[in-house]
This record gives structure tokens, sequence and C-alpha cells, in this order.
């Protein structure tokens, strides 16, 4: 591991406590269910950026989970 990425991998991973409805196995697997929900949007209500954001937190902490295993 390089020098000082212990410390950036133990913030990601402190990150993603408390992300609710993260079932995405994979971060390329929530990426896809994301571009999914976002894709030919114009108009966003409150509910639909609601869910944007909540796919949005499960992608975060796909990608954090990754990063940890890998370092």
């Amino acid at each position: 591991m390089r020098q000082g990425t212990g410390r950036l991998v133990g913030r990601m991973i402190g990150m993603t406590a408390g992300v609710e409805g993260c079932v995405c196995g994979s971060a390329a697997e929530a990426n896809a269910r994301l571009r999914e929900f976002a894709q030919g949007r114009a108009l966003w209500t409150p509910e639909a950026l609601a869910e944007y954001n909540r796919l949005r937190a499960a992608w975060l902490a796909a990608c954090r989970r990754e990063i940890a295993a890998a370092a």
C-alpha cells in the first residue's frame, strides 16, 4: 500500500456507515442501476431526487468497498 493510502481508505470505509438500501453487489451493478434510473429524465420531482440520492449513496458505498478490498 502506498504511503497515506491507509488513511484515505479508512476514511472512505467510515463514510459507508449508515447507507440504507445498499443492496448492490458491485460498483458496476450500482452504476448500472443509477444510470438506468436517471436516463431520459428531464424533470426531477422531490421523490425522484430522493431515490437518485439513495442510489448514488449505494453506488458510492459499493465503490468504497471495492477500493478498501483492493487496498
